[in-house]
This record gives structure tokens, sequence and C-alpha cells, in this order.
């Protein structure tokens, strides 16, 4: 249960990272997915005790995520009650 935590901190500090590697398409594509931010707002606060304005960057890119999922969702409800 210790070494989990531990990989966790190497993996969230290192450079060599698994999307470090990636082509930039698909960095581009992964974070656009809001799980992206919030894993990066979880190692932030559990793994670093950064403060909310640490992590600034990736609330606001899950508000905006968001907010545009909420507008196409309202768009398909309208669709579909007219």
């Amino acid at each position: 249960m210790g070494i989990a935590p531990l990989r966790l901190r190497e993996a969230a500090d290192d450079e060599e990272s698994p999307v470090a590697g990636l082509p930039r398409v698909l960095w581009a594509i992964g974070r656009a997915l809001p799980a992206t931010h919030m894993i990066d707002v979880m190692r932030g606060a559990v793994l670093r005790s950064a403060g909310p304005l640490d992590m600034l960057p990736s609330l606001l890119a899950l508000a905006a995520i968001s907010v545009v999922l909420v507008a196409i969702s309202i768009r398909g409800v309208r669709r579909l009650t007219v």
C-alpha cells in the first residue's frame, strides 16, 4: 500500500511520464478530457499540497468543459422536446 502513493508522486514529478511522450495531437485530445484535469487537481491536492491558485488552470479547464457539455446537453434536450 505504501508503494502506490510513492509511484504516483514519481509520475506527477516525472518529465518522462507517458503523457510527455505523446504526439502533439494525442496530447491535445488528452488535455480536452475532463479526467485529465481532475487527476491534475487530485495530484496537486494530495501529493503536492497545492493551494487553489496552483490548481487554477485545471479548475478553469474543468469549468469550461462543464459549460460546453451543459450547453450541448441543453441543445440536445431541446431538439428532443420540439
